[in-house]
């Protein structure tokens, strides 16, 4: 029997969850990463540096090939390359337009929640610094500047002074692909995220894990929890508003990544949606806490096959992610024998080596 094959677009350490799930389900596997040293490129069965935005190239270096899926998680840079790859090949699951916009432009998704009748945070988009800062001269600090149409917590910063605004705005700008900025307003509340997986434009299945930020200004994942401490009306809520957002957006089939706030009246903002299986160890996280293979199944549909996912158990997990404060040469990590010998780590991933350079924390690729 002929195996499938599945492109992927990415070869990030996020993406590396979803190499060896793929490797597990007997598919084969193409890596596709602009970054010939990307981590996960070792766990591909076949290797090709271009962008994961030029779709056009990857598809003359692949053109005649046989590509039975096209898969991509952790990051929306290749969301437009998705969208075309998979129509050009014929792959089984085709992504939308609709969420490729949502998932790579942050104030697109907020104008179809507020047509929609959701509760959304005031917002604003510009290119310029100066027609931003006269823009939200009269908002109430803090507030939240960051790339319209970057992921990764790349570019975020909470806005705790104006003295800063001109510094934050081109930051933010350095990191989007159109150099385009939002401001928006902060929402005081709890953060969460949601981990989905849809089958025939349903919810098969919900993970909802609390979040620990960096202190501002900067606003990256720290730590998660699941299953998070939320009233069933809340639960029962998320799950309504994921269906009607997956209806909105044509999302019929495979993972979903969404970063929310609930604030005190318990009020839930959705603040983004990434219309893919989410990064920073998210997978494991879930594996650990309810025995669930959330990425193997979102891997399976894009090749069109389905993997029941259903909850073995539930139980409490924490995903606790490591980062440097300063910009240095990577040695060792000490205690970690420790803390697995007392039964405090089930799994780690090590990302750098002795002797490798480590970047100050700054993006969730900096972990």
């Amino acid at each position: 029997m002929t195996k499938k094959t599945v492109l992927f677009l990415g070869a990030s350490t996020d993406q590396a969850p979803s190499y060896r799930a793929a490797r597990k389900l007997g598919y084969y596997c193409i890596a596709v990463d602009g970054n010939p040293n990307a981590y996960a490129m070792s766990l591909a069965d076949e290797c090709h540096v271009i962008s994961v935005r030029d779709y056009q190239k990857i598809k003359k270096r692949l053109d005649g090939r046989n590509i039975d899926g096209i898969y991509s998680q952790a990051s929306d840079a290749a969301r437009l390359s998705e969208f075309y790859l998979s129509r050009w090949f014929e792959s089984p699951r085709q992504v939308s337009m609709a969420s490729v916009k949502a998932s790579s432009d942050k104030a697109y998704f907020t104008n179809i929640l507020c047509k929609a009748g959701f509760s959304v945070q005031n917002q604003i988009q510009g290119e310029t610094i100066e027609e931003l800062v006269a823009a939200t001269i009269r908002w109430r600090l803090p507030f939240v500047i960051k790339p319209n149409d970057s992921s990764g917590s790349k570019g975020i910063h909470c806005l705790g002074s104006r003295d800063n605004i001109e510094d934050a705005i081109r930051v933010a700008r350095s990191y989007s692909p159109t150099k385009t900025v939002l401001c928006e307003a902060f929402v005081d509340g709890i953060h969460f995220s949601l981990d989905v997986l849809i089958h025939n434009g349903q919810v098969d299945f919900i993970a909802v894990s609390q979040k620990k930020l960096t202190l501002p200004p900067l606003m990256i994942p720290l730590h998660y929890t699941t299953p998070a401490e939320i009233s069933n009306s809340l639960s029962d809520r998320l799950i309504q508003y994921i269906t009607v957002i997956c209806e909105l957006l044509e999302i019929i089939n495979g993972a979903i990544t969404c970063d929310i706030v609930v604030d005190k009246a318990d009020e839930i903002y959705f603040i983004e949606i990434g219309a893919r299986a989410g990064g920073n160890g998210i997978s494991l996280l879930l594996e650990q806490a309810y025995g669930v293979p959330l990425v193997s199944a979102a891997v399976a549909a894009s090749v069109g096959e389905y993997i029941p996912v259903k909850k073995a158990y539930a139980r409490y997990a924490g995903l606790i992610i490591l980062a440097s404060s300063c910009t240095g040469i990577f040695q060792k990590l000490e205690g970690l024998e420790k803390a697995i010998a007392a039964g405090l780590v089930n799994k780690y991933e090590l990302f750098y080596k002795p002797g490798q350079m480590i970047n100050i924390f700054t993006s969730g690729a900096d972990k």
